[in-house]
């Protein structure tokens, strides 16, 4: 299978909640920064509003404040901000606006443990999750967390605080362009 026929695939299972992607949220092991940009081009061919950062990308900002910028310029907001929100708050009020569900793509997702705001940015978007999915129409918010480092996406999914608590890793089919 192509890889952008699977990321279709993926996105349309995880939107509509069948196949084994029965979550929003998927976090892949080593799925190479390639993969997960063609996941964002079929999101938004599919409709979605697609968000995609990479925790990998500057080292000189914490990765909830990279978060928080890129919810900030969706939102259209510069500078200082119209209230201060929580990110499930503003994640929320995004989808609100946009009318469309949002596909978080995040690369190097195993380095937010590295950090306390690292952290505390995963137990935000485990928070925008159950505010968006849970209770109504329809899930709203769809997380693609990848990373090359296990150890830190096992962080996220086992163990007293993980803040995804039961969720599997999974690694790409054999045969899948990973770039």
């Amino acid at each position: 299978m192509a890889a952008d026929e699977l990321a279709e695939h993926y996105l349309t299972s995880l939107a509509n909640g069948t196949g084994f992607l029965i979550n929003p949220l998927v976090f892949w092991i080593r799925p190479g920064s390639a993969f997960l940009q063609t996941m964002h081009a079929a999101a938004r061919r599919l409709g979605f509003l697609s968000l995609y950062l990479s925790l990998g990308q500057d080292q000189t900002d914490d990765s909830e404040r990279q978060l928080q910028k890129l919810i900030d310029k969706a939102l259209g907001w510069r500078g200082a901000q119209p209230w201060n929100t929580t990110l499930a708050g503003k994640l929320d009020l995004l989808q609100q606006r946009k009318r469309k569900k949002i596909v978080l793509l995040m690369d190097c997702a195993d380095r937010a443990w590295e950090t306390e705001p690292g952290r505390n940015m995963m137990y935000g978007l485990k928070a925008a999750r159950e505010q968006m999915n849970l209770g109504r129409d329809g899930i709203g918010l769809l997380l693609i967390l990848a990373g090359p480092g296990e150890a830190g996406l096992r962080w996220l999914v086992r163990g007293n605080d993980a803040p995804f608590l039961g969720a599997s890793l999974k690694e790409l089919p054999q045969g899948v362009d990973a770039g």
